[in-house]
């Protein structure tokens, strides 16, 4: 399961206890859903090159941030919404909600066209840092757990070569490039094939 990106604060360690047990949230937590101290508001903000990761998508709803570890992940991308902060996809307005998940899948499709996943997965999670994101994840021809979640190392795994990763990402890019995003205006309703309606 991915976990929190980098230099995000690290969530309370489980006691050693019976599995089974119920444990709260870490004390701060709403504020936290609120925004106080964002790590991704900040990724947002900061430059395109990221020690961890390179920005490959800037659209009115989502940011893309292609993952530099996970050699066997070619193309994991985090899909960050960045209209300020949101914690739930409830929390945006219905016209909101429809451009962020219009941009996210449209981001996936330039992931599947360059990585040719057997399976792309996608995981709106949000338990160690509460900004609306949505994990990007191809899952490769030749998988460390096919037909099953992938196991938490494979995000850890080491970075493929810089020339490789560069090159991901500028396939990703070109690819957007080449296919604008259908466009859904923050005050447009959203009609099939995600066209903006305009009476008269």
């Amino acid at each position: 399961m991915p976990q929190a990106l980098p230099d995000t604060p690290p969530t309370p360690a489980a006691p050693a206890a019976d599995p089974g047990l119920l444990q709260p949230w870490r004390p701060d937590w709403e504020e936290r859903k609120a925004g106080k101290d964002c790590p991704h508001c900040a990724l947002i903000a900061a430059s395109d090159d990221q020690p961890w990761g390179l920005k490959v998508f800037e659209g009115e709803y989502v940011t893309g941030i292609l993952w530099r570890a996970g050699n066997n992940m070619r193309g994991y991308t985090v899909a960050l919404w960045n209209r300020g902060h949101a914690c739930e996809p409830t929390d945006l307005a219905p016209a909101e909600a429809a451009g962020y998940w219009l941009e996210v899948t449209h981001l996936a499709a330039a992931i599947t066209a360059v990585a040719d996943p057997a399976k792309m997965n996608y995981e709106t999670l949000g338990n160690a840092v509460p900004h609306l994101h949505t994990h990007l994840i191809p899952r490769g021809r030749l998988d460390p757990a096919p037909h099953q979640p992938l196991p938490g190392w494979c995000f850890d795994a080491e970075p493929a070569p810089e020339d490789v990763f560069a090159s991901v990402a500028d396939q990703i890019r070109s690819w957007i490039s080449a296919h604008p995003t259908p466009y859904v205006g923050a005050d447009a309703s959203l009609t099939p094939g995600g066209s903006r309606h305009e009476d008269g």
